[in-house]
């Protein structure tokens, strides 16, 4: 990079820079080194996977040919932090109640495991069990209105649900070994 007109200094700042985003700036180069060398500005593109890296953003080796244009990298690098978020959502309200201050008044959101939008209801279903959910929303959105302190998990019922699943699953295991010893 110094014969690219990268000065020492900024090299090692780059160096502290990508230690703090828990990366090796030599590994860095070494996974774009084609993209780097081939760049316009060769400086400058160092400098935009390093704050790519700074964000969070998953970097990967480049294999030329397989994105066309800068413009098709950031896509995907967009798409990929959206699924990684949304994924975190899920993960984060599986298996609860929400209750939402929505514009339209309280609204209350059930989720699932793995479920990417969660059953909205205009009552709490937990006072009354005959309610019916009338949309849903997605866990991603929620999970940003919980952020925000608009929503809040106000019963989580996965505990007592994966309970009585291992007693069942523990049932019919016991099961088979008692068929398997006849």
């Amino acid at each position: 990079m110094l014969d690219k007109g990268a000065h020492v200094f900024q090299v090692c700042r780059w160096m502290a820079r990508a230690r703090e985003a828990a990366w090796k700036l030599s590994d860095l180069v070494r996974m774009r080194k084609e993209r780097i060398l081939n760049a316009g500005n060769p400086v400058g593109y160092l400098v935009g996977l390093l704050k790519a890296a700074e964000n969070g953003e998953k970097i990967t080796d480049y294999a030329p040919g397989a994105m066309d244009t800068v413009a098709d990298e950031i896509r995907a690098a967009n798409a990929r932090k959206h699924q990684e978020e949304k994924e975190a959502a899920m993960r984060r309200l599986e298996y609860t109640l929400v209750e939402w201050a929505s514009p339209g008044g309280l609204r209350w959101v059930r989720t699932e495991k793995n479920a990417e939008n969660g059953r909205m209801y205009l009552e709490n279903p937990m006072v009354d069990p005959t309610a019916v959910p009338k949309e849903a929303i997605s866990v991603k959105l929620l999970d940003s209105y919980v952020q925000a302190g608009s929503a809040k998990v106000i019963f989580d019922y996965g505990p007592s649900y994966a309970e009585d699943n291992s007693q069942g699953l523990e049932l019919i295991q016991q099961s088979v070994r008692n068929i398997s010893r006849r």
